[in-house]
């Protein structure tokens, strides 16, 4: 499993410091998911809402924004149905002409080992 890790308050940044957040249950925050050197791909994308959850110490997960990432061409991108973070991206082998949709990723790949993506995340605690 991925390790999450809340990015912001590891670099010395309070959550809370603005008074209006204070009174609020609103967090917004950066965490850090970090792929294992072995960690393959699966179909259908790989879980990271409770893992968000528990970095952040929030109840709910609003919205999530890829910010970084430096897994190549792959473009991630957060499925909210389910809490799954998805890669697609195109093959560069397809000829097919004209506009083409993004295709995910495929089962099993490589891609995401050893590699990082930084989340902006909305929630509420």
């Amino acid at each position: 499993m991925a390790t999450i890790t809340n990015h912001v308050s590891s670099y010395g940044v309070r959550e809370g410091m603005i008074l209006e957040w204070q009174a609020s249950r609103l967090r917004i925050g950066v965490v850090k998911v970090a792929f294992g050197s072995s960690e393959n791909y699966a179909t259908g994308g790989i879980a990271v809402e409770s893992g968000i959850k528990s970095a952040m110490s929030v109840d709910t997960v609003l919205a999530v924004v890829p910010m970084h990432h430096d897994v190549g061409g792959w473009m991630p991108l957060y499925d909210a149905s389910n809490g799954k973070l998805k890669f697609y991206g195109q093959e560069p082998t397809n000829s097919t002409s004209g506009v083409i949709a993004l295709s995910e990723m495929p089962d099993g790949s490589t891609a995401i080992n050893g590699k990082t993506v930084y989340l902006l995340v909305v929630a509420v605690d």
